[in-house]
């Protein structure tokens, strides 16, 4: 015979402040009482196993029950919820920048840091691209005239000429071009530097456009150098003059020979009558200098059809310098230094690009975002700021974005 539990209506605790509570604490007796009578019954229905199979088959119910509760996964819905802010957001107070648009300013105002190497531009209709970052790094001296400096013409290909700075031997007061006949440091010639750990040639870049499956086109995302006076604390004096032009006009004059100086040039009294010349004493703080493209064109890859230096030396203006042969785009940016002659000065130059095409190997290309808020007010930002540094010498550049940022409602 079957013997049963026996449950009683005052077994079920009693609240009467809480009739929820009482209801659901009647519903897990009922339900212990169910579980008992069914193993009760297994164990009596003379059925090898018969307790064993009840109890899975209740165990397989309850997960039966949990899975048809848990909604369905829609394979077509998209989480439209991004990770981080792709758009800058204009408000009533200005304009909050999105995270590309914060990367691409932060490549102008800490252009050597490591947490923006490999940035791109935000620029509309940008494509994946590959993104890299070249650099370069090396020691000048304070010529015989006790005149030294460094002028930067931002390149595309590891290949070409891109760094000129006085040496030891350098005797003349103002910027020396690149010779037309001998590359090489002289009484009238500046000592050279390539940026050999960009990923392309020039010839790689100047592609006929009959072969078309090896074209590659590349763009300057943001390039800046700086200089440093390494030379003994005994004989620091002189200034810095750092002087990059607004229109991307050239700073090295007309052509001559490696033995020969050049008739026509910036000296230090020109780069002095510059209003948009940074001028700092010298000393052991770097004097730095980033290129602000004065027009957006500066910013877009190169037609197929462009100019060779359109390709290699995009900030040149297509003015060149140097051996017809393998010409180099004229430099418009220099960072001069008086003080007495033959003492050293550190320098190093960064240069953030991408590059797209079907010469370019796709596994290298990475995603590229457009923010068309973002890069235009980066980009008044970035020119408010140069002329705002250049007026007064005891702020630096990061701090002039800063304060322009400020003024006109910018939020990072």
């Amino acid at each position: 015979m079957i013997e049963l539990l026996v449950f009683s209506v005052s077994s079920i605790p009693k609240n009467g402040n809480n009739k929820q509570k009482q209801k659901n604490d009647a519903k897990k007796v009922i339900k212990q009482v169910a579980r008992e009578m069914g193993l009760a019954l297994a164990e009596n229905s003379g059925i090898p196993g018969a307790r064993l199979a009840y109890k899975a088959a209740a165990k397989t119910t309850k997960i039966v029950k949990r899975a048809a509760k848990k909604p369905r996964p829609n394979a077509f819905k998209i989480d439209s919820s991004p990770k981080i802010r792709l758009f800058s957001q204009p408000t009533s107070r200005g304009v909050t920048l999105s995270e590309p648009a914060m990367r691409y300013l932060k490549s102008f105002i800490e252009p050597f840091d490591q947490s923006i190497k490999n940035v791109g531009m935000p620029r509309p209709g940008s494509m994946p691209s590959y993104k890299v970052t070249g650099f370069v790094r090396g020691t000048g001296q304070i010529g015989a005239a006790g005149v030294g400096f460094i002028w930067f013409a931002p390149t595309l290909c590891n290949d070409r000429v891109c760094i000129g700075y006085s040496s030891s031997v350098y005797a003349q007061n103002f910027i020396a071009s690149l010779p037309s006949d001998t590359y090489g440091a002289s009484i009238a010639s500046p000592a050279i530097n390539t940026m050999s750990n960009l990923p392309y040639t020039a010839s790689q870049l100047l592609v006929p456009t009959s072969n078309s499956a090896t074209i590659v086109e590349g763009r300057i995302v943001s390039a800046s150098f700086r200089a440093y006076y390494t030379g003994t604390t005994l004989n620091e004096s002189g200034q810095f003059y750092a002087y990059a032009d607004p229109n991307f006009d050239s700073i090295v004059g007309n052509t001559h020979t490696n033995t020969t100086p050049q008739t026509e040039s910036y000296d230090i009294g020109e780069l002095g009558s510059k209003d948009a010349t940074e001028i700092r004493s010298a000393g052991r703080k770097d004097m730095s200098l980033v290129f602000v493209p004065p027009a957006n064109f500066y910013n877009d890859y190169p037609a197929t059809n462009s100019n060779d230096l359109r390709k290699i030396f995009p900030y040149s203006n297509n003015v060149s310098q140097g051996i017809t042969a393998t010409p180099v785009g004229a430099a418009n940016a220099v960072i001069a230094l008086t003080g007495v002659a033959g003492q050293s000065f550190y320098y190093e130059a960064i240069t953030h690009a991408e590059y797209v095409g079907p010469g370019v190997i796709q596994a290298l290309l990475s995603p590229s975002f457009t923010d068309t808020v973002g890069f235009d007010s980066v980009q008044m930002l970035l020119n408010r700021a140069q002329r705002r540094c250049a007026s007064d010498a005891r702020v630096s550049f990061r701090e002039c974005v800063r304060r322009e940022a400020l003024a006109d409602g910018i939020r990072f």
